[in-house]
């Protein structure tokens, strides 16, 4: 039996709420891509917080990535399933990364969301390492998704600046 079974009703809907994106996890096809969109509200919430103080959007993200990781903790012992298709609590976050180094537009956006996706599909090294080393535990679902987040970022840019640099 697990610690799941132990928490209050209550408790255990705002896990299954967070891990599964309120229910985006469920949506039928690509799950994962549902759960990438439903970052938005993330992004947006990050980016307006830099405005009171430039280091809080790092706060707010650390502290998501400490509450996502025992969320999926849960669910995961829950269900006794590693990384179910339903959880996307690690897209949500390894997209949010993304917009913490990466100033968030129209363009960024999709650019990310696109590349995001194609990294998280395929996952080439060293998602594919992180995925293989951590196989069977929470961190591991998480951390794939964050490696995608960092890897994500300097193609987003670089593409930004290309399309700067043909606007020109």
């Amino acid at each position: 039996m697990s610690f799941y079974h132990d928490l209050p009703a209550l408790l255990k809907k705002w896990v299954d709420g967070l891990a599964t994106g309120f229910g985006l996890g469920f949506l039928p096809h690509a799950p994962g891509t549902w759960g990438t969109l439903g970052a938005l509200p993330l992004i947006a919430v990050m980016s307006l917080s830099a405005w009171l103080d430039p280091l809080l959007p790092w706060c707010l993200y650390a502290a998501c990535c400490l509450v996502g990781y025992f969320v999926i903790r849960l669910y995961e012992q829950e269900g006794e399933v590693h990384d179910p298709a339903c959880v996307i609590i690690d897209e949500v976050l390894g997209f949010t990364l993304i917009f913490l180094a990466v100033p968030v537009g129209f363009f960024s956006l999709v650019s990310g969301f696109i590349i995001f996706r194609i990294f998280d599909i395929f996952k080439p090294f060293p998602i594919s390492w992180v995925e293989q080393r951590w196989d069977r535990r929470p961190i591991g679902t998480l951390l794939d998704d964050l490696v995608a987040g960092v890897l994500c970022m300097p193609v987003v840019v670089l593409l930004q600046q290309l399309r700067i640099m043909w606007a020109s």
